[in-house]
């Protein structure tokens, strides 16, 4: 009696590893997307100063690159955050 109740379970495990093991590469693949998304703000950034800043502010313009890179990877990756953490809390509730 025990074999044939494990032998019903042994189905409904493997749909639970699959399931487990697909959301889990969903979910590296969007860390991926986000990471690589805050890296092209901040090469736009980086950019946008050395086009116009440096040539108007000199020194103080190369001095400006990083925190307006950060800037511009945090108006991306905030909302981002706040996104995620929205949609976690979703699927918490669950």
């Amino acid at each position: 009696m025990r074999s044939n109740k494990m032998s019903a379970f042994s189905p409904l495990f493997h749909i639970f590893r699959i399931t487990k093991t697909n959301h889990k590469v969903q979910w590296s693949k969007l860390k991926v997307q986000i990471s690589m998304l805050s890296g092209v703000m901040e090469m736009i950034a980086r950019c946008g100063v050395s086009l116009w800043l440096v040539p108007a502010l000199a020194w103080t313009g190369v001095c400006f690159g990083d925190p307006v890179a950060w800037v511009m990877a945090d108006l991306f990756l905030i909302p981002a955050f706040l996104w995620l953490y929205k949609h976690l809390k979703k699927e918490q509730v669950r």
